[in-house]
């Protein structure tokens, strides 16, 4: 539900999510302690799961409202407060510094990313090489259904086709290998942007057996029996769940439909891959060659909503590592994580040690001499400050534990 008041600012609906929201996080407050109560791992789960879903609700109709700086504050008080339990860190710790220790995109970047994904998936905007499924007005009747056959080992195929797809570095292929009566007579190989997925390269090789049946014109009836053999069960799955409409696999069953029309019986097969099957091992290298093929015209060029979501998500952060790097906030945590790249690539267990090492938020005394809370700063050893450089590279009564990491 939105609300929305006389001047369409949107800012009543903030105030009732942000709310809600901390009204969520305050009763996890009972349970998520420093020390104890639940694991930073559940909490994140509970951010994702449950509190982002309400912040992010109906976002393309209001986000222009997060151009008001009191709106945005209201939404990152709200991550900061669920942060600092995830990290188990300190009140004090910074937003910034919070956001890179946990590894949570800010909530604003989100919100931008979550728009644009709406936009460009289902709004009016499309970008034109999205792979949409197909409108709903297109779809076929339900009496109109195909059924996926499976091939059947007492029959006797004139055509068998294996099919395969592959995506790596170079770029992404599909290719056919076409035998007549046991004879290997064709092999074909077609290629996909580069963006597009493995799946999408196993679906167009079907769709270009179809195809290649439906090109070769007057066959006997008594021959027109194919059987095509693909390694990609989850085509096979997706072909035969109603309730899938994407683009490849529709053209799958309206190839099936047109053969079936004219009398062919057309049967599928799952062959598991590289397991020394003569035609698909051909197919694999048919698909292959034409991923790495630098030249060749594009045979299909519409990406799916995975790339489309990780190209955003990709530009949302370089966006949030520009902003950590013109944050004044943070220091001592962009000494230990100045990349965000790196920061996500790294699977850390939260932990309240943890955080005051990476922040400088905790329990060391010259936060303390910092805050007023004592009167000294030095460290028990005498040799200095307290500090996370001390506790790191100086301390000696962190000696031992020093050359022992030294050496792992």
């Amino acid at each position: 539900m939105q609300w929305i008041n006389r001047q369409t600012d949107f800012n009543q609906h903030i105030d009732n999510i942000t709310g809600k929201c901390i009204k969520i996080i305050h009763a996890l407050s009972k349970s998520a302690k420093i020390n104890w109560g639940l694991r930073y791992d559940v909490l994140r789960i509970i951010y994702i799961g449950a509190i982002l879903p309400i912040l992010s609700y109906g976002a393309p109709v209001w986000i222009e409202g997060l151009q008001r700086k009191h709106n945005a504050t209201k939404f990152k008080r709200v991550q900061r407060l669920i942060n600092i339990k995830i990290a188990r860190a300190y009140r004090t710790t910074s937003y910034e510094a919070l956001c890179v220790l946990t590894g949570i995109t800010p909530i604003l970047i989100e919100l931008r990313n979550q728009v644009k994904i709406y936009y460009n998936t289902r709004g009016n905007t499309q970008i034109g090489t999205y792979d949409a499924p197909i409108h709903y007005s297109k779809w076929n009747h339900p009496a109109d259904a195909i059924e996926l056959k499976e091939k059947c080992e007492r029959q006797e195929y004139t055509y068998e086709i294996y099919t395969d797809g592959s995506k790596g570095p170079s770029g992404v292929g599909s290719g056919l290998a076409i035998f007549v009566n046991k004879h290997l007579t064709l092999q074909l190989t077609y290629k996909l942007e580069e963006k597009c997925s493995n799946n999408q390269a196993e679906q167009l090789a079907i769709v270009k057996a179809l195809e290649t049946l439906l090109d070769l014109g007057h066959v006997e009836e008594s021959q027109r029996y194919a059987a095509i053999h693909t390694d990609s069960k989850i085509t096979l799955d997706a072909t035969a769940n109603p309730r899938n409409h994407q683009n490849l696999i529709e053209q799958i069953r309206e190839g099936i439909r047109k053969l079936e029309k004219d009398n062919w019986a057309i049967h599928f097969t799952w062959v598991k891959a590289h397991n020394y099957n003569l035609g698909n091992e051909l197919a694999d290298q048919l698909a292959k060659k034409a991923a790495n093929s630098g030249e060749g015209e594009t045979t299909y060029s519409k990406i799916p909503k995975s790339a489309v979501i990780k190209e955003i998500q990709d530009e949302g952060e370089l966006e949030w590592q520009k902003e950590w790097d013109a944050s004044t906030n943070g220091a001592i945590t962009k000494t230990f994580f100045p990349a965000i790249v790196d920061r996500k690539s790294k699977k850390l267990n939260m932990n309240i040690k943890l955080s005051t090492i990476v922040t400088g938020h905790g329990t060391l005394r010259a936060y303390y001499h910092r805050f007023k809370i004592i009167n000294d700063p030095v460290c028990v050893c005498m040799m200095g400050p307290q500090t996370t450089d001390h506790i790191i590279w100086e301390c000696e009564k962190l000696r031992t534990e020093r050359e022992t990491l030294k050496i792992g």
